[in-house]
C-alpha cells in the first residue's frame, strides 16, 4: 500500500507544482485576455500568457494616488519619467510613477479627488504593444522615450480605475507608488 501511495504522489507531483500558475491567451489583434485551463487552449491568433497566481517577486510598490499638480505640455518637449517621477516625491515622501499593474492589481485603494481626471502612468507590458490593462501601446510616447511626434500617445488612467491613451503634449496628474512598508 505504501508503493501505492508513494506512486501515487510522484505522479501528481507535477500537476500539484503548477497549481499556482494561471494561464491565459491573449488576442494578438486587440489584446484582450481570456483565462483558460491550460497553456495549448490559445489559439494560433493569440500569445500564451503563464504567471503564477501568488504575484511577481520581490517588492512590489503600493499605489497612494494622484499628484495635484499636472506634469506635460511644457514647450516642444515631453514630460520624461523623471518629471513623473518627481512630481510624485514632491507630494508623496519616496514615491516613483506607478506601473500599470501596480495600479490594477492594488488592493488598499487611496481616496483619488476629482477621480474623472486623469494621471500618467508606466504602461507593464503583457504582449507586444498590449498593456495589462488590454490598452493598446501605441506609440513612442510611453513615458520612458522622447518623442517629437506631435501625434505620439501615453497611457493614462482616472480615478476611476479606467485606461485611455493620451496626446504627449497634453498635462495630466501623476499617479504615484511608493515601496512597501518594512
Amino acid at each position: 500500500m505504501l508503493r501505492l501511495t508513494v506512486l501515487v504522489l510522484l505522479l501528481a507531483a507535477p500537476a500539484l507544482a503548477r497549481a499556482d500558475v494561471i494561464h491565459g491567451c491573449v488576442a494578438k489583434a486587440g489584446g484582450h485576455l481570456r483565462i483558460v485551463a491550460t497553456a495549448g487552449q490559445c489559439t494560433t491568433h493569440e500569445a500564451s500568457l503563464d504567471w503564477n497566481s501568488s504575484g511577481p517577486g520581490g517588492a512590489t510598490f503600493v499605489f497612494v494616488g494622484f499628484t495635484t499638480a499636472t506634469v506635460g505640455a511644457s514647450g516642444p518637449f515631453n514630460a520624461g519619467i523623471l518629471d513623473l517621477t518627481r512630481a510624485c516625491g514632491a507630494e508623496f515622501p519616496g514615491a516613483r510613477v506607478c506601473k500599470t499593474d501596480e495600479i490594477v492589481f492594488a488592493t488598499n485603494l487611496p481616496t483619488i479627488t476629482n477621480p474623472d481626471d486623469f494621471a500618467w502612468a508606466i504602461p507593464s507590458a503583457i504582449a507586444q504593444n498590449v498593456d495589462v490593462t488590454g490598452s493598446a501601446i501605441t506609440s513612442a510616447c510611453t513615458t520612458l522615450s522622447y518623442s517629437s511626434n506631435a501625434n505620439a500617445q501615453g497611457l493614462v488612467v482616472d480615478g476611476h480605475g479606467r485606461y485611455s491613451n493620451a496626446a504627449c503634449s497634453e498635462a495630466h496628474r501623476v499617479a504615484c507608488c511608493v515601496p512597501p512598508a518594512p
